[in-house]
C-alpha cells in the first residue's frame, strides 16, 4: 500500500508535469517544511521533470493513474 507521504510526492510529480515550473509548483504549498521542499526539486530532477532534464511527464502520469487504478481496486 502507498503511504501518505509516497502519495504526496507523486502528486507533487504530477502538478510539476502540469505547471512545468518547480517554483509555482512549490509555491501552491506554502506551508510545506524547506526541507520536504528540496527533496520535492529533488524528486523532480530524478525524474527528469526540471527544465533540460528531458524526462517524460507521460511516464509520471502513466504511474499515477496506475497507482490510483490500485488504490480504487
Amino acid at each position: 500500500m502507498l503511504s501518505a507521504r509516497q502519495a504526496v510526492h507523486h502528486l507533487l510529480l504530477c502538478i510539476q508535469c502540469v505547471m512545468k515550473d518547480s517554483q509555482k509548483t512549490l509555491a501552491m504549498f506554502p506551508d510545506l517544511p524547506e526541507t520536504q521542499k528540496n527533496l520535492a526539486v529533488y524528486l523532480m530532477g530524478q525524474n527528469g521533470l526540471l527544465p533540460g532534464g528531458g524526462g517524460t511527464p507521460e511516464k509520471v502520469m502513466h504511474e499515477m493513474v496506475g497507482l490510483m487504478a490500485r488504490g480504487s481496486a
